[in-house]
């Protein structure tokens, strides 16, 4: 199809009338779900032209032994302004981007069968919602394919899919296969950006990948960017974020992303994208700066980390609740019972059955019994952030975690802690259902803390924010085909603004670039808590060092090894020596020289920070501290001087507790304390009921 035909066809679709007539209401012999059986709906597009009105049928099959159909993996969309599709003669409200869905997946000769959560489920009946979600992975699972509607065509995403497609031949065509070993890849880093921008380039052929020299592509630079200028519009597309779509995705038997009339296999997206990660197209970090990789794509959960037989329902859900954490959902129970599908058959050990009477508050303080009953370990307390609407230990699955559990692993690799040396959990639930009691000790208390450390990407994230709110340059705009000379006296009207623009633009860049130098302050005042360069014997410095490095990196190690974790951080630590001369100055014109030391820092370099920062995940949102008996630790953002640290039965870390009245406590988050980690200060014969609200 045309460029031009496309966009005609986008027209239509913007400008559709919908249907008019009497409101379909699931009465039919033929469409109703038989209790107590594993039953769906299917709904059949008739054929038609692009420009024809949406006319489908609908029946109900048990699900064993129903016809082959697709499952569609899409985002609802704006609720507020339904349209109308015909379905057995009557008229169905849907949102526009399903109805946009539904036209650019009908055929034009045969009809299509699909299950579609917002037709095939009565939405107004709690109970059957409840019912068909319980089966949603089973849903999925059966289907002969998962279609994913991305939405219509915008953004130059055509292109985008192109530059996907080529990142994905590159992979292919850098792949080696070494004799005995498995497959591994060349060292993407000597890859140029025009080399591979030379794979998207089309051959006369049309079915090979060009060998054009790259002399007649962008500069890297250039090409760079305008992969990412292609790529990022389709990344940052709404289904991405949805909770729903990994169990979508994950239960596949084969799956397929659909964007306006552009189609890719699910494989040949994640092998673009990962590729596109490993040669830098995309950003993994600023200047050295820790950032999360793309969430869209990096946490996507894959079949093979659903299989895990030998782990309990219980872990596995939590561990399933935290990795898609982020991720949103309308109703907020989904979180929840998103996941369910992908724990397996042992889910029903766990007796969490999806119900939409019940509140969402209802529905995490069960998961939260659940996982506590049921599970081997402690770990789900430490997921839990202090708030108003749950007691201190049920997590709120709506709020992204604020900072990394330390059972979490991430990009590095050690032995997991065990302070309560590997003993079972010994608790109960009382009051009314939010008091948990647990059997644990004190070990310590708080005397010393440190400042926050805040996430560095705030600080690059508010720069592009305030750098958007800039006024535009010029006040008018000019036709294409206007003459030259009214450009030339429009030009010369604006220059002013213009420059005012760039003035105000560059001002607030460097602003925002200096105020990265707060956590690299932070970093340097937690090295004065730590006595890293007190004065004495070299011996002395040298232990305070390892100590320091120990709780920085919550006891965690690069892939290399813990030798080379230690050089990384030392390296690191001798980058640090501008901001930290700068700290020693006590002037009232250190503000002056903060560009001077972060100029001296960037001399430096990021590099080593970019590095080391793999071991680090778990210093954002906390603040460092010291207890009673003089052992450094990594403390929750919210902990003062006084608060509790507890070591509990069946905990792999202390946790920090605060004295809420005469009898209970309240749980402040998770601590990582040296010298307590493997169970050194755990002593079970102490150990007594510690009642948590």
């Amino acid at each position: 199809m045309t460029k031009e035909g496309q966009v005609a066809r986008m027209n239509i679709e913007d400008t559709f009338d919908s249907p008019s007539g009497e409101a379909y209401d699931y009465d039919g012999d033929n469409v109703k779900l038989k209790e107590g059986e594993k039953c769906l709906r299917l709904l059949q597009v008739l054929a038609g032209d692009f420009e024809d009105d949406i006319q489908c049928t609908i029946s109900a099959y048990k699900l064993a032994i129903c016809p082959p159909y697709e499952a569609l993996s899409y985002c609802w969309g704006d609720t507020a302004d339904p349209v109308t599709i015909k379905i057995d003669g009557r008229t169905m409200k849907v949102t526009s981007n399903l109805r946009a869905a539904l036209r650019h997946l009908r055929k034009r000769a045969g009809s299509r069968r699909l299950w579609v959560d917002a037709i095939c489920i009565n939405q107004a009946d709690l109970a059957e919602r409840s019912a068909q979600v319980s089966i949603m992975g089973d849903i999925y699972r059966n289907a002969v394919q998962t279609t994913i509607w991305l939405g219509a065509s915008s953004d130059n995403s055509h292109q985008g899919f192109t530059a996907i497609v080529g990142l994905s031949r590159a992979a292919t065509r850098n792949s080696i296969q070494v004799p005995g070993d498995q497959p591994r890849a060349h060292d993407h880093a000597t890859l140029k950006t025009s080399e591979i921008l030379a794979y998207m380039v089309p051959s006369e052929s049309g079915d090979d990948i060009s060998r054009k020299s790259s002399k007649t592509l962008p500069e890297d630079a250039r090409a760079l960017e305008a992969l990412r200028d292609a790529i990022n519009p389709i990344t940052d597309r709404p289904w991405f974020w949805r909770v729903w779509v990994v169990q979508e995705v994950a239960l596949a038997q084969t799956a397929v992303i659909v964007c306006g009339f552009d189609t890719l296999p699910w494989t040949d997206y994640t092998r673009g994208i990962d590729f596109a990660t490993k040669i830098g197209v995309l950003e993994l970090s600023i200047m050295g700066a820790v950032r999360d990789p793309h969430e869209t794509y990096a946490n996507m959960i894959a079949p093979s980390e659903i299989i895990m037989s030998t782990e309990r329902p219980a872990d596995l859900l939590l561990s399933l609740l935290h990795k898609c954490r982020f991720r949103e959902a309308t109703n907020a129970a989904d979180k929840v019972y998103s996941m369910l599908g992908l724990v397996g058959k042992n889910i029903a050990d766990l007796e969490i059955v999806p119900d939409y009477t019940v509140p969402s508050q209802q529905v995490f303080r069960d998961v939260a019994r659940s996982i506590l009953a049921h599970g081997s370990n402690l770990d789900i307390v430490g997921m839990a952030e202090p708030t108003e609407s749950f007691p201190s230990w049920i997590p709120d699955w709506t709020r992204p975690a604020q900072a990394t559990p330390f059972t979490v692993e991430k990009a590095s690799t050690s032995l997991l802690p065990n302070a309560s040396l590997r003993t079972a959990p010994e608790l109960r639930i009382s009051g009314q259902g939010d008091v948990l009691m647990l059997k644990g000790h004190t070990v310590d208390h708080i005397t010393e803390v440190a400042g926050n450390m805040d996430f560095m990407q705030d600080w690059f994230d508010n720069m592009d924010e305030r750098l958007s709110g800039i006024p535009e340059p010029f006040s008018t705009e000019i036709d294409d085909d206007a003459p030259l000379g009214q450009y030339a006296k429009y030009f010369l009207r604006e220059t002013p603004g213009a420059f005012r623009w760039m003035g105000s633009a560059l001002h607030l860049t460097f602003h925002e670039l200096f105020r990265s130098l707060e956590p690299l302050e932070r970093f340097v005042e937690w090295e004065k808590l730590a006595k890293l360069y007190d004065k004495g014997p070299a011996t002395f410095t040298a232990e305070n060092k390892a100590i320091y490095l120990d709780v920085l990196t919550a006891g965690k190690s690069l892939p290399a090894g813990p030798e080379a974790t230690k050089r990384v951080f030392e390296e690191w630590l001798g980058t640090l020596s501008p901001v930290r001369n700068l700290l020693l100055m006590k002037s009232a014109a250190t503000k002056l020289y903060k560009p001077l030391a972060f100029a001296g820092y960037l001399r430096k370099t990021w590099q080593s920070f970019g590095e080391f920062s793999d071991v680090l995940d778990h210093v954002y949102n906390r603040r460092m501290g010291r207890t009673a008996k003089g052992r450094l630790a990594l403390l929750p953002r919210s902990a003062v001087v006084g608060d509790l640290i507890v070591v509990c039965k069946g905990g792999r870390v202390p946790l920090c507790l605060r004295p809420a009245d005469q009898v209970t406590f309240t749980l402040m988050g998770e601590t990582y304390v040296h010298g307590v980690m493997d169970g050194e200060a755990f002593d079970e014969e102490m150990c007594e009921a510690i009642p948590i609200r």
